[in-house]
């Protein structure tokens, strides 16, 4: 049986090209908005999302991104937002797996497949500014020496315990009640969007990634 649309949804069940693109899901209620998201906008049931593959590449950019923030981070001082780069070299990645070695390849990841890929890798890079760049050096300024091994692991494995606990509810009020803007997540996904791009308008953007 499909499910019922909201008021002032369009006629048809399936999601469309700017039902994707909203920057704000549309609803006089939290209901109604809730069901605009599951039969315009949400395509995990359409399309591969979290999968072996995805999760796979996501884990091998991850350490890079973590090591290369990690390294820039305590040179500088400056932690680097890596969204938007773990989407690009995913996308490269796949695209030379598929050109080395397509039968284990596989076809193109799908826009959810990107989108997981560039989670698990730019997670990892955000959780590496955040738990160790800042905290190390300013435990480093206050005392004049550095962390033990053993703590900087515990208190790594003790925010990223606190950040998956804490993701649901947070992303459930901030943005699906509130609708704040995510802009880092905004941007990766009009950058994965536009990997996806179909047609000849596409091409240039995909010539260096496969």
């Amino acid at each position: 049986m499909p499910r019922p649309a909201p008021v002032g949804a369009p006629a048809g069940d399936a999601p469309t090209d700017a039902s994707l693109t909203l920057l704000r899901i549309p609803g006089a209620t939290q209901a109604d908005a809730d069901t605009f998201w599951l039969t315009r906008v949400y395509q995990g049931d359409r399309m591969p999302q979290l999968t072996l593959r995805a999760v796979g590449l996501g884990a091998g950019l991850g350490v890079l991104t973590c090591a290369t923030n990690l390294y820039a981070g305590l040179k500088t001082g400056v932690v680097f937002g890596v969204a938007i780069t773990a989407a690009l070299l995913a996308s490269a990645t796949q695209g030379a797996l598929r050109r080395a070695v397509p039968r284990v390849a596989g076809a193109p990841l799908s826009l959810l497949e990107m989108g997981c890929a560039q989670t698990v890798a730019s997670s990892a890079g955000y959780a590496t500014g955040g738990a160790l760049v800042s905290v190390q050096g300013a435990w480093l300024l206050t005392t004049g020496h550095h962390l033990p091994g053993w703590t900087l692991l515990a208190w790594t494995f003790l925010l990223s315990a606190l950040g998956v606990l804490f993701a649901v509810p947070f992303k459930r009020q901030l943005v699906d009640r509130e609708q704040l803007p995510f802009a880092s997540g905004t941007a990766a996904a009009a950058t994965v969007r536009a990997l996806h791009a179909g047609g000849d308008a596409s091409r240039p953007r995909l010539r260096m990634l496969g």
